[in-house]
């Protein structure tokens, strides 16, 4: 039998990663696609504003705070993925590693240039 402790730990790290999955996406889009920026700054700046805020209550408590640094790493080669099949930009434009610091990402000011 599952605990209910768990199936809520469980949903509650998924929420996490998908909110983060979504930013992430958004703040690659905007820092990278200039082509199309001029078009779609600014629902990409509402998107960004959007999941910052789930991902902000998401991640209240310290062990779901915790959990976002923890998985952050391995989210963003995900997000990545997604970007470049957006885009279809070069993988070698995107940086290996996560080019946002956690304070960047829910920073409510901060928008990639």
């Amino acid at each position: 039998m599952v605990s209910i402790c768990f199936v809520c730990e469980f949903g509650c790290h998924r929420k996490v990663e998908s909110y983060l999955k979504q930013l992430l996406i958004h703040l690659l889009l905007y820092r990278y696609w200039e082509t199309e920026k001029e078009y779609c700054q600014r629902s990409w700046q509402i998107e960004i504003t959007n999941f910052r805020d789930e991902l902000e209550f998401s991640s209240r408590s310290k062990t779901l705070y915790n959990y976002f640094l923890n998985c952050l790493d391995a989210v963003y080669i995900k997000a990545k993925r997604q970007a470049i099949q957006k885009t279809g930009l070069p993988s070698e434009i995107f940086p290996e590693k996560c080019p946002f610091t956690p304070e960047d990402i829910f920073n409510n000011e901060y928008f990639p240039q």
